[in-house]
């Protein structure tokens, strides 16, 4: 017996058993069946819209302003956008978000005061995903929500807060957060 590829059909999926010639021991026949009926039983995936990508940032020193990045696919909705700074150029800098559409963002490297203001070219990398609770295939468990604030970090003279953000875990353990400003006040 070899499982032919599972197709889906609402609610499931299906799987094809098809009987061969060759001698297959019992154990063998049992060991396909049970991996065919796990298939059957393990629920569906829900489908959701994912785009990890790299983009190389403009030099802002020669030219200012933000680098526009178009998704390989339009989303269905405008997604949640999060991307990290790399630790090329000789001043720190972090990555502002701006304008997500369905089809694409902008980002922009800013470094803190007193630095100089414009940064080298950079590649970063990103990750577009969809607002929601979603499953992958490996089992792990992921949560893409918004957080609006207005708290702030500045210099100490300026003050500064925080936003306690709380949420239920999604599965057991410590979780990973990645968080990232999408908008500019």
């Amino acid at each position: 017996m070899i499982p032919r590829p599972l197709r889906h059909i609402p609610g499931g999926f299906v799987a094809q058993l098809r009987w061969t010639a060759r001698r297959t021991s019992p154990r063998r026949l049992c060991a396909v069946a049970a991996a065919c009926l796990g298939a059957l039983l393990t629920p569906p995936i829900a489908a959701f819209e994912l785009e990890f990508g790299e983009v190389t940032l403009f030099d802002t020193f020669a030219t200012p302003g933000a680098t526009p990045v178009l998704f390989s696919e339009v989303f269905s909705t405008p997604p949640l956008v999060f991307a990290l700074p790399s630790s090329e150029g000789g001043d720190p800098s972090t990555l502002r978000i701006t304008d997500v559409t369905t089809a694409g963002f902008n980002v922009k490297q800013v470094e803190p005061e007193p630095n100089d203001g414009p940064h080298v070219a950079m590649t970063v990398p990103y990750l577009a995903i969809e607002a929601g609770d979603h499953r992958l295939p490996d089992g792990s468990e992921l949560r893409a929500f918004v957080v609006s604030t207005t708290a702030f970090q500045a210099n100490p003279s300026a003050g500064s807060s925080w936003e306690t953000v709380s949420f239920a875990p999604v599965s057991p353990g410590v979780p990973a957060v990645l968080a990232s400003i999408q908008s500019e006040v």
